[in-house]
């Protein structure tokens, strides 16, 4: 699902909130802090994951969280 959200992204750089809210909302589930602070956590592992595997470059920041992209 973290993969998919990047691929619509279409090369745009994501945060780890940003994958949480997508990853709540595809799920329909009512978008709490709780929640998506919960999302922002399996995103980022999922992140990481990815990262090293390769498949996701960090793209710098926006704002104080990291930003990463697809390669």
């Amino acid at each position: 699902m973290v993969l998919d959200i990047f691929r619509e992204a279409q090369g745009v750089a994501l945060s780890s909130r940003q994958i949480g809210e997508a990853l709540a909302a595809r799920k329909a589930l009512e978008p709490s802090t709780a929640l998506i602070e919960q999302m922002q956590k399996n995103a980022l592992n999922v992140v990481h994951r990815l990262q090293r595997t390769g498949t996701l470059v960090a793209a710098g920041r926006n704002g104080p969280g990291a930003t990463w992209t697809v390669v």
